[in-house]
């Protein structure tokens, strides 16, 4: 139901391709959002998530239980910290950055990128100068809307739901 409305939003801003993450999840959120669009899906890896090195696959309560670096996975509030063999946030951000210079280059219309949530945080973090990147949560099916304004990708808004509380199911009394 979130991803059906997501796409019906996205579909009415006159999306021509989505991009998505190399990662399951992102695939098929993109092949909803695509068939609404009428358009072409392209994997593209910078996407990807974060790569949480020794610590990936693990669940957030096993994180919550590894110390200071573990809380500070789950909390992103630096660009550094990272796990053994994993990604900082910071390194997260380098890695999409291309990507938004990649889509700028593109013919005239909107993009849409499917992406997960410490990616976003990391990017958005980094436009909008700020290294608390657990400021810029982003809820599942919520979107950002990033242009470039004087030749810089800019941050017009982000973590939009307004189309996810309009298709929520009404409470039963």
């Amino acid at each position: 139901m979130q991803v059906t409305a997501l796409a019906g939003v996205l579909a009415q801003q006159g999306i021509g391709r989505v991009f998505c993450s190399m990662q399951g999840r992102a695939i098929h959120t993109a092949g909803i959002i695509a068939e609404r669009a009428g358009c072409p899906v392209a994997r593209d890896q910078r996407l990807n998530e974060r790569h949480f090195g020794s610590f990936e696959g693990r669940m957030k309560a096993y994180l919550a239980n590894e110390g200071a670096l573990g809380i500070a996975l789950l909390r992103p509030m630096d660009s550094l910290s990272k796990a053994p063999g994993g990604e900082s946030m910071g390194e997260t951000a380098t890695r999409i950055l291309p990507f938004l210079q990649m889509v700028h280059g593109l013919p005239d219309h909107a993009v849409a990128a499917v992406t997960h949530s410490h990616a976003m945080q990391s990017l958005l973090g980094v436009l909008m100068g700020s290294e608390d990147y657990e400021r810029f949560r982003h809820d599942n099916a919520s979107y950002s809307i990033i242009r470039w304004i004087d030749k810089q990708p800019t941050v017009i808004r982000w973590n939009v739901t307004d189309h996810l509380i309009q298709a929520a199911p009404a409470a039963a009394i």
